[in-house]
């Protein structure tokens, strides 16, 4: 038999296939990856050369040997039927496959006109990876700044990859604050992974640092999130700082399959070049990065920062640290001048960070949010599978207004990263605002049924649910959500709420002190403390609200910058305004107008607040030309709809019935539902003699919110105008259980027995 095969050169000619069948082979894979093309066609050839075997094989046999072979009709058959065979499975199989391009080139003009070009890589090519803290195990505390500082610098580098979508530890500072975990360099892999599906992340990066002969040698791990399977350890010598995280990123990018060789669709500097050359300046960025994400020291950070900056000033990632520092201290100017020196130096940032640094240079330095939205659309047309730059777009738009440009660039986030499921509650969010209840449930159903064991699924139903007045429905959705996180204070306060709009208030009040209890964090007591205010509130017992603003802003004052502080702690606001605190009032007003511009101007919007609050005509009036300015520079929907309710208000307090609802009409067009404003619109129905629309608004208003007290004053204010008085008792024993327990000088309260006292006697 061998000396058969040696005589018909069976193995001469299978050696000669298989061996130019694999050259074939490396080769398309080469042009694969130089190219940019579909990797389906490697498995194409691969596919053909093995199909095609037996015909070799067949030839082989009947004309390997020396000499002329005739051919039989049985040979041509089983030739022929081989060659059909296979290229009736390569056809099956390019059917169902993208053979096109892995990239694709896009132009777009820029901001100032000229035209780019760029590859940008399809969604389904791209990867998604999260990096962690690593672990300092060296014994040496003074190379902590390496645990935040090496995993952010791969971020960075990283960051030049088309075809990677990257989460820093930054990113998961908070969540894990919020879990409790005082030590974020030293993190369960159980609950890493758990963040890393929560931020939707294919893969996820650990390690840790051990010393070394020479310097510390660093330990990376890459996860899949979806298993649980790890890949073999990346282990570098940090002797070359730089050099190292060079070589750990291309080990990364190996080890996810991303295209390493390819021309035109990306640059890959080294990580020196592209960020600094400095490593004093990246040590001190890095300590600065841990102090402002794990420790919020911003005054720490914005030092350390501030010492990158002036050994390296071309540093530009780290001028954008300086900047958000100082910004956060409210430190405009050298925030502005740190902004400045970065957008000079954009050249030395990856070019998606690059759109990222304009649109805030654009919103904060130049107050022009318009040029901001320009910067993100031009970055998601260079960048379509970009989703952090879809995500912002729909946040820019959503925040002016533009409620179907915004649906539409969470929509292409969805499109360009379908496992990007948060776009999916962000677009019900947006359809919920604007009243399309069914399209809202559309979303939200489709976000509970691939991912079931989250809560934001049930949560966000529990809310359309409350928001149509179903309050039943949403106690349901809530406590499911509780079920599946019983330990988030967050899902009590909603469990609570619902509770309230059922008229359950002792359960609702003994839920958020349960709540108070197991808080872990100072955001998480804010949450809980922001509740208990309204629950008290909404009963008429303005000391106890008052109290809980006080706690309220102690617990923010732990959890946010003085920034975020002073725009924060607004949501407390009609405590202060229920209780009369002119003082109080004046000092949240000036920590307002004390900040950096153009964010101070929000001081106008308070003063606004305070002024309808108060009905004081020509305070109203005042406050709303400093609106034109605020809106101009920020041009955020909810300034438009207060500015609107104002001029209601100012036209209602001057005797313009007519005009007053049509302002307070188009305010809620924007916020449909604001209760009080609701209450307005139906109060002017009634000084007009509208009293059958009067009762019509102000019941939609009470279906929504059936336990305000002062809804069912009005509405039974309406019923007594009908001269409907059973309507009208009812309404005010309403009022009278939700204000059983308030404060004797509660003012509202005492509405009511003023009203019952134009009632006839019960019968």
């Amino acid at each position: 038999m061998f000396a058969q095969l040696m005589e018909r050169r069976i193995p001469h000619f299978l050696g000669l296939y298989l061996g130019s069948g694999w050259v074939l082979l490396e080769f398309s894979d080469w042009v694969v990856q130089r190219y940019l093309l579909s990797p389906y066609w490697v498995d194409l050839v691969l596919m053909v050369w093995l199909l095609l075997l037996p015909t070799v094989l067949i030839v082989t046999w009947f004309h390997g040997k020396p000499g002329p072979d005739p051919w039989t009709r049985g040979q041509r058959l089983i030739v022929g039927a081989n060659v059909f065979l296979a290229a009736a499975v390569l056809l099956v199989l390019a059917s169902n496959r993208d053979l096109g391009a892995m990239a694709e080139r896009v132009s777009v003009v820029d901001e100032t006109g000229a035209m780019q070009e760029r590859m940008v890589a399809k969604s389904e090519y791209r990867r998604r990876i999260g990096f962690f803290m690593l672990d300092n195990q060296t014994g040496d505390t003074e190379l902590d700044w390496m645990e935040m500082g090496l995993p952010i610098l791969m971020e960075l580098d990283l960051y030049q990859d088309v075809f990677l979508d990257i989460r820093g530890p930054e990113h998961f500072a908070g969540m894990l604050a919020e879990a409790g975990v005082a030590d974020q360099s030293a993190v369960p892999i159980s609950l890493q992974r758990q963040l890393a599906d929560r931020q939707y992340m294919e893969w996820f990066a650990t390690g840790y640092l051990v010393a070394g002969d020479t310097a510390p040698q660093m330990h990376v791990t890459l996860h899949n999130t979806a298993t649980g399977e790890s890949n073999e350890p990346i282990v570098v010598s940090t002797e070359n700082l730089f050099s190292s995280i060079d070589e750990v990123t291309q080990a990364v990018r190996r080890a996810l399959d991303v295209p390493t060789n390819y021309s035109g669709a990306t640059r890959d500097l080294p990580v020196a070049q592209l960020i600094t050359e400095s490593e004093a300046a990246f040590r001190d960025a890095a300590l600065g990065y841990r102090a402002a994400f794990v420790d919020k020291d911003w005054s720490t950070a914005a030092e350390a920062l501030k010492r990158a900056t002036l050994k390296d000033p071309g540093y530009a990632h780290a001028q954008i640290g300086l900047y958000t520092t100082l910004m956060a201290q409210n430190k405009t100017g050298p925030a502005i001048e740190a902004m400045n020196a970065a957008i000079a130096n954009l050249y030395r940032l990856p070019e998606r960070v690059q759109f990222l640094a304009k649109t805030e240079y654009f919103v904060v330095a130049k107050q022009d949010v318009a040029s901001a939205i320009t910067v993100l659309e031009m970055a998601t047309t260079l960048y379509p599978a970009d989703v952090d730059a879809w995500y912002l777009l729909g946040a820019y738009n959503e925040g002016v207004g533009n409620r179907d440009k915004a649906i539409h660039a969470f929509s292409q986030l969805l499109v360009q990263d379908p496992n990007r499921l948060d776009a999916l509650i962000q677009v019900g969010k947006l359809h919920q605002s604007s009243g399309a209840y069914e399209d809202a449930r559309r979303h939200y159903l489709r976000y509970l049924e691939a991912r079931p064991t989250d809560v934001q699924g049930p949560l966000q139903l529990g809310g359309l649910a409350s928001a149509q007045g179903e309050h039943t429905e949403a106690l349901r959705h809530y406590k499911t959500a509780s079920l599946i996180d019983p330990t988030d204070p967050g899902i009590a306060t909603k469990v609570a709420a619902a509770h309230f709009n059922l008229g359950a208030f002792d359960p609702a009040r003994a839920e958020l002190e349960e709540a108070r209890g197991v808080t872990q964090t100072p955001a998480q007591t804010a949450e809980v403390e922001l509740a208990l205010l309204s629950h008290h509130l909404r009963r008429g017992q303005v000391a106890l609200a008052v109290e809980h603003f006080l706690a309220y802003r102690q617990a923010l004052s732990e959890s946010v910058p003085p920034l975020l502080l002073a725009i924060r702690q607004q949501e407390g606001l009609d405590a202060l305004l229920a209780a009369n605190r002119a003082d109080d009032l004046a000092a949240m007003v000036d920590a307002l107008a004390n900040l950096a511009p153009p964010i101070n101007k929000m001081a106008h919007a308070l003063r606004l607040r305070i002024a309808t609050k108060y009905r004081d005509l020509e305070e109203i009036k005042a406050s709303l030309v400093g609106m034109d300015s605020l809106i101009e520079s920020l041009g955020r929907a909810e300034f438009t709809s207060l500015r609107r309710y104002g001029k209601g208000v100012q036209a209602e307090l001057e005797g313009d019935l007519e005009g007053a609802l049509a302002a307070y009409d188009e305010a809620l067009e924007i916020a449909p539902l604001q209760s009080r404003w609701h209450e307005d619109a139906a109060r002017v129905l009634r000084k007009s003699g509208k009293l059958k629309a009067a009762a019509e608004r102000i019941g939609m208003a009470l279906t929504v919110n059936p336990m305000s007290g002062e809804l069912n004053v009005e509405a039974a204010r309406i019923a007594l105008a009908r001269g409907d008085t059973a309507t009208a008792q009812r309404y005010l024993d309403a009022a009278d259980t939700v204000w059983s327990n308030a404060d004797a000088d509660y003012g509202p309260a005492q509405l009511v027995a003023e009203l019952r006292d134009k009632l006839p006697p019960r019968g």
